[in-house]
């Protein structure tokens, strides 16, 4: 049994680390109509692209779901990516996570 946990931007912006687990159930995507577009990984500086994917298109860079994390639809979450030395060197790299809301009132609350 799931005890209910209701997380706000608040406190998200609170976290000082890295959760245990995700915020939400995979299931959020689908319970409030959210479809995910695409991930970009960039070169801050140069503004080149690292690592993007994109629903229904093809997908530069590398990368493997990592199923031995975590269990169940879980593994589908969490991604390891794979990068050469030089993107470690990189002094700033930006990300952007681009999804659609198809409701125009969200608060998520999770089932109990």
């Amino acid at each position: 049994e799931q005890r209910r946990i209701s997380v706000g931007p608040r406190d998200v912006l609170r976290l000082k680390k890295p959760t245990n687990g995700f915020l939400c159930p995979l299931s959020a995507s689908e319970d409030y109509d959210i479809d995910f577009l695409s991930f970009i990984i960039k070169d801050d500086e140069t503004k080149r692209v690292l690592f993007e994917v994109c629903n229904g298109e093809s997908m530069i860079g590398q990368m493997e779901v990592d199923c031995d994390s975590f269990n169940g639809d879980n593994c589908f979450r969490a991604i390891k990516y794979t990068f050469d030395s030089t993107v470690l060197r990189l002094p700033v790299v930006s990300t952007r996570c681009v999804s659609f809301r198809r409701t125009k009132n969200y608060e998520y609350n999770p089932p109990a």
